[in-house]
């Protein structure tokens, strides 16, 4: 009968301890977002997450430009780069005679 005295103290150990491991533990994605960075465009300082997903410095006309040249171009590189690959995959027969 001893142990059923000490249960519900162990119950509220647990969950006493198990709330201040919570008050503690910061996940280090939001720790990340909560870090202070400097905006490459404008030179505003602010947090990691108000960069990311709030903060316009650029208009939206120029950042869709410089948003489709970018991607643009990635999709032009990686053509180039799948057809180079395809281009030493065909030859590269005669070369490892």
């Amino acid at each position: 009968m001893t142990s059923e005295g000490n249960a519900p103290d162990d119950a509220q150990d647990d969950a006493q301890y198990d709330a201040q491991d919570d008050a503690h533990y910061e996940p280090p994605c939001k720790a990340v977002l909560r870090s202070i960075v400097t905006c490459d465009a404008c030179g505003k300082r602010l947090t990691m997450h108000t960069l990311r997903y709030r903060h316009i410095c650029i208009p939206t006309s120029v950042r869709l430009q410089r948003a489709t040249a970018e991607a643009q171009q990635a999709v032009q590189d990686r053509a180039d780069a799948t057809a180079e690959e395809e281009k030493s995959n065909k030859y590269a027969q005669f070369f490892m005679r």
